[in-house]
């Protein structure tokens, strides 16, 4: 084969600089996120969706086209060179509900979900514990255990704790006006009526069930009985305790230490004392009852019959709940005073970090962000969105570990929503059935519930990892 000669290699050479000088700034352009929008008729700049799921293996759908799967290791999805635009975004896996969103991308812009969680087609739920009937079931946090209250609470109410992987029961509390779970100390403080007088016990797990310790309340004046009574947060064996309008404080000394005079409710945290007293003020000291500092009367409705609780977060931030359903917030981060979030709500919980309050009434749900949130939507500190109308009655709910879903419970079924409510939250129905009480441990995602007044039911939502 003979050598080409130099006219043929010079048309090749200068056919190889023409074809780069086509495709070079093609190639560029579309690097740089240009492609050719058909309807525009011109170059756009691209932008992309993230989805990161709970579950491994996801199938990512865009406009009823499958994308990607969500990986094995980070459970992560990206789709990028997306014409903005609006999109139908599927994410599903074989046994699971899928998660459905109508977003629009805009160009140089990623839309992140980070937080896709894919509930069960169908929840496999097997009876837990059935032997006496239960009206209401709790997780005690620092412990895998359950504690179902049953009984009458004029009577006093029976704890059966269970631990909550067996269903065995580690031990009864029988006679109960009132009880607190001090996870400092992982054990009950419970009181018993007894001639018109509550009697204080501290009630400890040990491998042969729990035992009992009377706590003694020193040197209070003739008439005076302890209300109620909740540890200290640090120095294990000590409580706080109310006695005639007063608030005390029941150390090592012989005398208990007078805290405060006329005392509505309180509750501590780590560092701090909060009070209201009974003309409705406000109040922070330390856990001495020093530097005391009054933060406002924001028009608290107090009732002696139904006295205000008062909730602290984990990050320090203080919720109250008046005798009216009005819902305050004391951030000491960010002001010096109660600030009244709602009005009418029936329960609260703050996230696991504290970053975050839930918070409903008879038919909404809604979050007040207490920090910043760092990924989208980005919501800011002082940010209040109602999540969710329900048409039926909402009698609990719940924030997951993250704080990113709620389960709550209706007449009726038992639901979970995501917070991230952008082009409308996803709302998915978990079981159909009458929950009287539910709770979960946030770090497994197991649920617990009362369906009838005498069984107790598990169901593992969580996958195990890599599924």
């Amino acid at each position: 084969m003979s050598a080409l000669d130099k006219s043929t290699r010079r048309k090749i050479f200068y056919g190889m600089v023409l074809l780069f000088a086509v495709v070079a700034p093609v190639a560029l352009l579309y690097s740089r996120g240009y492609v050719f929008d058909r309807e525009r008729r011109g170059l756009v700049v691209t932008g992309g969706i993230f989805v990161k799921t709970v579950q491994s293996g996801a199938r990512v759908f865009v406009d009823s086209e499958f994308s990607k799967e969500t990986s094995f290791i980070s459970h992560g999805a990206l789709i990028t060179n997306l014409i903005p635009r609006r999109y139908t975004v599927r994410v599903e896996k074989e046994g699971y509900q899928p998660w459905i969103k109508a977003v629009r991308v805009a160009n140089e812009e990623v839309l992140e979900f980070r937080n896709v969680l894919l509930p069960p087609a169908a929840i496999s739920s097997q009876p837990f514990f059935s032997r006496s009937a239960g009206k209401r079931v709790f997780w005690l946090d620092g412990r895998r255990a359950l504690a179902l209250e049953s009984g009458d609470p004029v009577k006093g109410v029976t704890l059966s704790l269970i631990h909550a992987d067996t269903g065995a029961v580690i031990g009864q509390l029988n006679g109960v006006a009132r009880w607190q779970w001090d996870e400092h100390s992982g054990s009950f403080i419970i009181g018993r009526n007894a001639a018109g007088r509550a009697r204080w016990y501290r009630a400890t797990f040990s491998s042969s069930g729990i035992q009992e310790e009377p706590i003694v309340f020193r040197g209070l004046p003739e008439g005076f009985s302890a209300d109620r009574v909740i540890p200290h947060p640090v120095r294990a064996g000590e409580v706080y305790f109310s006695a005639g309008g007063a608030l005390f404080l029941q150390g090592r000394a012989t005398v208990p230490l007078a805290i405060a005079e006329q005392v509505h409710a309180y509750s501590v945290s780590g560092e701090h004392l909060y009070f209201i007293s009974k003309n409705g003020f406000f109040a922070e000291s330390d856990l001495i009852g020093g530097n005391t500092k009054l933060l406002g009367r924001k028009g608290l409705f107090l009732d002696e019959k139904a006295p205000a609780v008062i909730t602290i977060s984990q990050a320090g931030d203080v919720a109250l709940l008046d005798a009216a359903n009005g819902l305050f917030l004391y951030r000491p981060e960010r002001s010096a005073e109660l600030e009244l979030v709602a009005s009418k709500v029936l329960g609260i919980d703050f996230s696991a970090s504290g970053d975050r309050l839930l918070f409903w009434d008879e038919r909404h749900l809604g979050v007040y962000w207490l920090r910043d949130n760092p990924f989208q939507p980005f919501d800011l500190a002082g940010t209040k969105k109602q999540i969710f109308s329900s048409d039926d009655p909402i009698r609990q709910a719940y924030l997951n570990e993250k704080g990113t879903h709620i389960f709550y419970a209706v007449d009726g079924a038992l639901r979970m929503v995501e917070v991230d409510d952008r082009a409308n939250a996803n709302n998915y129905d978990l079981l159909k059935a009458t929950v009287s009480s539910f709770v979960m441990d946030r770090r497994n995602l197991t649920l617990y519930w009362l369906e009838n007044p005498r069984t107790l039911y598990r169901a593992l939502f969580q996958p195990k990892p890599g599924a």
